[in-house]
């Protein structure tokens, strides 16, 4: 029967915890956008039984750890010398993988299945040593349950409703972990006390247990949870002008407009970007009704504005409003800025979304929503959604261009466009050499971008079918270098970096592009699904943000000239003998490359022969410092065992208190071949170590007769006889260090923990 119950222990425990591991794994699963399919879900649950078994294996009995650690170095040494190509590959690999995992942590690049399964597997792993270390301890299911309930609301607060899911399981389960242990508690109490045990205990207890959890999880889940808060005007305003996240913090009040907060629109709503975290990749376009636009022209109409670039997507660093209005105009707009007045009227068709879109400068938005809120880069969005057949009236400032102000254009730094200029420092630098070449020698920020555009325009290929980015590489430096062929968000992308690169502040707009090949018979513009697009605004000094169209498909935007007096054939013959000028730079720049490439052919291979010697180096690093971590956390919680099994002991009755002082000293003395035989007295053990163990304060058989008193006799201890038990233990433990020698006796205390057991 006990044997049944402890497999009835051992199970329930595992299952709980496997469970408790799932449920707070999806949460981060679900944080990351990743789509969850059966084989994720079976990575998460076979690799958190792996590492709980892992746990009560190895950490129990470090010797396998270190056979683990040896035979993975016998393998690695036979691949070195008998298997050299698979072990070179296998090398590769693994440095790909270690530099994967640091920039997709980084955010910088986007999902890789395999490599990403194998993260998730380690990062399970680790993650399940750390919650099997707080399951068998009730103060550590205390911090387990503080944590995730912790983890599970901010999840919720951020508008991640299924977090809240997660969260009633999650908890639910550690809730019954809990209970379980106090059990354990329970009966190792009874068992002291000698009582009687009923066999049925314990599944009885499990069975009421799960009931009162579930109870408990379900009556929490059930109460309302949407009363509205109090509204005090005032405080919100000065709240979300000092901490604009508070904004976006759940609640009744401001629900819809954090929802549609949440619902903005960007790419991957389109055909354009299957996945958040990449860029690129074969298109194939559905041509579905998105939207009519009543309009004088056909207009660029921004969605979303993203200022951070990662190497392999774009994202915003800043999604907070500056302005919410109210049926007012925008006043943040410059009322120097002159241009020309454009009003447009916008119907969704097959598109929901809370953006509100726009072309340039918009100054005054019409619809029928309470609020609507305006970003500093003028992208705009209502506090609820913009369902079908919904209307608004946007009314826009279209700037004129002065050609005189273009002629002297040259970015004077500000603060607030910093964020436009950032590149990642893992871009490569054939980037900023194509910039340089190609805006070496020109005057002024207008002809830059210009140039960088015509570039872009005349020397690569529209295409909808371009081959994925690997992994591996800078979507931009890809796109120029190698692949020399995309659509608009590879000609965007690229704009906006050669411009950064350039020292020329830029931004990356998606939105839609009104054509005028799509008109219906009452003057609309027909958006569909396939007018999905992306481009680039360029801040050019004293004229602002300007709209720089590198795709070749579209054609120029043409912005109407204030006082132009014959200027603009002056700056054209300007720019065009400046882009003769760069061609010729450019033709100039690939001829030295090839010689270059040539010469360091060899210095190439060299490399490549001592890089092979440095990923061995890092494996060997990365397998010592994962053992070293592992003994250290290891030797970690036995200190904080060893120190805790003493505060226990020195709290019992004296005569319990000699009892196991002695069993300390046997298991000392035990490490140095003094040990108790089996089936020996404790009498005749002391005679045979002839009563003088250590030279000590007091002899081996009074510390023997003292034990005996206490196990076997019904008379008082004195304090003076648990003080001399005490004191041979300590003064043992030293001999013994002294003995075996710091190291050794440091595994067998600390590690080992042999001396306690």
């Amino acid at each position: 029967m006990k044997a049944k119950n402890w497999f009835l222990k051992i199970s329930y425990r595992g299952l709980i915890n496997v469970l408790v591991n799932y449920f707070f794994i999806m949460l981060f699963i679900n944080a990351l956008d990743l789509e969850v399919d059966f084989n994720l879900i079976l990575i998460i649950i076979c690799v958190s039984i792996l590492s709980i078994s892992f746990w009560r294996v190895v950490f129990r009995k470090p010797l396998i750890l270190i056979i683990i650690f040896v035979i993975a170095l016998i393998v690695l040494a036979y691949m070195n010398f008998y298997q050299y190509e698979l072990y070179l590959e296998l090398l590769e690999k693994f440095d790909d993988f270690v530099t994967w995992s640091y920039r997709f942590i980084a955010g910088l690049t986007f999902l890789h299945k395999l490599f990403f399964n194998i993260l998730l597997s380690v990062a399970i792993f680790i993650l399940s040593l750390f919650t099997s270390a707080l399951t068998y301890k009730q103060k550590g299911v205390y911090i387990l349950l503080f944590l995730g309930t912790l983890i599970f609301v901010v999840r919720w607060f951020q508008f991640s409703d299924i977090a809240i899911v997660y969260g009633i399981f999650y908890i639910g389960f550690v809730l019954m972990l809990l209970a379980f242990n106090i059990y354990i508690s329970k009966e190792k109490h009874w068992e002291e006390d000698g009582k009687i045990i009923k066999t049925n205990i314990i599944r009885n207890w499990i069975i009421y247990s799960t009931i009162v959890c579930i109870l408990i999880v379900f009556i929490a889940a059930a109460i309302p949870k949407n009363f509205s808060p109090i509204t005090w005007r005032w405080l919100d305003d000065k709240l979300q002008g000092r901490f604009d996240h508070f904004a976006n913090w759940r609640n009744s009040r401001k629900t819809s407009f954090s929802y549609g907060n949440k619902m903005k629109f960007d790419l991957t709503l389109t055909d354009f970007q299957g996945e958040y975290k990449r860029l690129g990749g074969p298109v194939n376009q559905k041509d579905i009704l998105i939207m009519t636009v009543k309009s004088d022209e056909p207009l660029y109409l921004k969605g979303r504005v993203k200022d951070f670039y990662t190497g392999s997507y774009w994202k915003s660093s800043d999604s907070s409003y500056k302005q919410e209005l109210k049926g007012i105009a925008n006043s943040s707009y410059d009322k120097n800025i002159l241009g020309k007045e454009i009003r447009y009227t916008i119907t969704h068709k097959n598109i929901v979304t809370s953006s509100l879109f726009n072309a340039y400068i918009p100054k005054t938005f019409n619809l029928a929503s309470s609020y609507y809120y305006l970003t500093k880069e003028n992208e705009a969005f209502t506090d609820q959604l913009v369902l079908k057949d919904k209307s608004y009236t946007v009314t826009s400032v279209k700037p004129y261009i002065y050609p005189k102000s273009l002629d002297y254009s040259m970015y004077i730094p500000k603060k607030d466009f910093e964020k436009y200029l950032q590149l990642p420092t893992s871009i490569p630098s054939s980037v900023d050499d194509i910039a340089y070449k190609l805006t070496r020698g020109l005057t002024n920020d207008y002809v830059k971008a210009v140039a960088i555009k015509t570039y872009l325009r005349n020397n690569f290929e529209y295409t909808l079918q371009p081959p994925e980015t690997p992994y591996n590489k800078d979507f931009v430096d890809y796109f120029l270098n190698d692949l020399k062929r995309g659509y608009c968000t590879y000609f965007a992308s690229s704009m906006v970096v050669l411009a950064r690169s350039a020292g020329i502040p830029a931004r990356y707009v998606e939105g839609f592009k009104a054509s005028n090949e799509n008109v219906n018979e009452d003057g609309q513009y027909l958006v569909y699904s396939s007018n999905a697009h992306a481009w680039a605004e360029v801040y050019i000094e004293g004229n602002g943000w300007m709209i720089f169209e590198a795709t070749p498909r579209y054609s120029n935007v043409s912005y109407e000239e204030k006082e132009i007096e014959n200027e603009e054939e002056a700056i054209d013959g300007e720019i065009d003998t400046d882009l003769d000028a760069i061609d010729r730079n450019l033709q100039d720049m690939m001829e030295p490359a090839m010689e270059e490439e040539l010469l360091i052919e060899g210095e190439l291979l060299q490399q490549e022969e001592e890089s092979k010697g440095i990923i061995l180096f890092k494996i060997i690093m990365y397998i010592i410092i994962t053992v070293l971590a592992l003994v250290l956390l290891k030797t970690l919680i036995n200190i904080f065992k060893i120190k805790k099994l003493f505060r226990r002991v020195n709290n019992k009755e004296d005569r319990d208190k000699i009892l196991d002082y002695y069993k300390y000293i046997v298991n000392l003395l035990d490490k140095v071949d003094k040990g108790k035989n089996e089936y020996e007295t404790t009498i005749e053990y002391s005679s045979r170590l002839k009563l003088d163990v250590w030279e000590v304060d007091y002899k081996f058989n009074e510390v023997t007769d003292i034990f005996n008193k206490a196990r076997y006799s019904e008379e008082e201890i004195l304090k003076n006889e648990v003080n001399q038990v005490i004191g041979y233990y300590y003064k043992t433990e030293n001999k013994i260090k002294n003995n075996l020698g710091r190291i050794k006796f440091f595994l067998y205390k600390y590690f080992l923990m042999e001396i306690y057991k």
